[in-house]
């Protein structure tokens, strides 16, 4: 059976279960009884150890990505000590500015567009610099706790006004 084929069956069975006037243990009870909930349980199982297949996958990556970008970065700095070299070698000898037509290439010196190296932003005007504007939300938080002290509300407080909601009743699933 398919996870969400269980979910429709079980779904009406709850809803029974809640609209009765019993107790939270009694209701507890009888969905563990039933056989629909070994097979969720089952179900469950299962795409719990596809997940950690999974995060075990991307976390083999992530560590893939970063070695290689490690290697991909040290390939860089060692290009640009060659080029560093050559560049040097050609200077000592007198040849800046000489094209080297060789066989399988051409080794050349090529005009750069000109470029702003920045020595101190602090003395640039400051219509030549720009941010980004970046909010605080933890900081937001907190200022709206302290005001609602730690009867923060389980629902959704809207600041429309101030430009933010306080989401307070979200709640997200995990895999421990």
């Amino acid at each position: 059976m398919k996870l969400y084929e269980i979910a429709e069956e079980l779904k009406p069975i709850v809803e029974q279960l809640e609209n009765l006037d019993v107790d939270e243990q009694v209701i507890e009870d009888t969905l563990e009884s039933l056989d629909l909930m070994t097979d969720l349980e089952n179900k469950l199982e299962s795409i719990y150890r596809i997940n950690r297949n999974l995060q075990a996958e991307i976390k083999a990556l992530k560590e893939e990505i970063d070695r290689l970008k490690k290697k991909k970065e040290a390939l860089e700095r060692r290009q640009e000590r060659l080029r560093n070299h050559v560049d040097q070698s050609l200077r000592t000898a007198g040849l800046y500015g000489r094209k080297f037509k060789l066989t399988i290439g051409t080794i050349y010196y090529q005009k750069d567009k000109a470029s702003i190296e920045v020595v101190d932003e602090n003395k640039l005007p400051k219509e030549y610099i720009t941010y980004e504007p970046k909010v605080n939300k933890t900081a937001l938080l907190e200022a709206v706790k302290s005001n609602y002290g730690s009867n923060l509300p389980e629902q959704v407080i809207d600041f429309e006004d101030l430009g933010f909601r306080v989401i307070n009743n979200k709640k997200s699933l995990r895999f421990k």
